[in-house]
């Protein structure tokens, strides 16, 4: 709000962020201040979400629905304005389900008999926000992923995960530094006369090649 046109609560000027002649050391975002009480769930909702204006008219509204269990969701945005029309969003749903998973092959079929001293099984399931994944052997429960788990490479050169842009990454760096260490060593050739360095030259350039 324009310094000119000051937040006067009973007589007294409101500075956001100043307390007496003290200021708040930190960062202030969101600011509102509302002529009325809102509710717990007016205000968490608050919390939630947050409405942007980033034009003379133009308005962005973001929103993160957070701890929800599981079970149907409906929503939907609705504006007027000063002249009194009006506009609905259509209505939407949401389904909040539980992680869908199945046995796939090789995994024996169920009370299966088999004639060899292992067994593959694969659990295949669909889940973008694991939490964690417990594998049950002979009544035993392993933790496979959990919260414990700070760090996972499986290496698998899967593209969607972005795996084969840093494998990429990773080889072209190691060829740039490859180059580098080649042009030292036909410098120190040059320099001077020296047969070991012409060997690692030789090999190195070999290595080069099998790239």
């Amino acid at each position: 709000m324009p310094s000119q046109y000051p937040i006067v609560i009973n007589g007294n000027v409101v500075n956001i962020g100043m307390m007496g002649t003290g200021y708040f050391n930190g960062s202030i975002d969101e600011v509102r201040i509302y002529n009325r009480s809102l509710s717990a769930s007016e205000a968490l909702e608050q919390y939630y979400s947050n409405l942007n204006k980033y034009a003379i008219d133009g308005w962005l509204f973001i929103t993160n629905q957070s701890n929800l269990t599981i079970g149907t969701y409906t929503y939907y945005g609705y504006a007027n304005n000063t002249g009194s029309l009006s506009n609905t969003i259509d209505t939407r749903a949401l389904y909040i389900t539980n992680p869908q998973m199945a046995f796939v092959s090789p995994t024996p079929a169920n009370n299966a008999a088999i004639n060899m001293t292992y067994a593959i099984i694969n659990i295949s399931f669909n889940e973008s926000n694991l939490k964690n994944f417990t594998f049950t052997w002979n009544n035993s429960n392993y933790s496979i992923y959990d919260s414990a788990l700070v760090l996972m490479f499986n290496f698998d050169n899967v593209s969607v995960l972005g795996e084969a842009r840093i494998m990429s990454q990773m080889i072209n760096l190691f060829m740039e530094i490859m180059v580098l260490v080649l042009i030292c060593l036909i410098i120190v050739i040059i320099l001077q006369e020296n047969m070991v360095m012409r060997y690692y030259l030789m090999v190195l350039s070999r290595l080069l090649m099998l790239q």
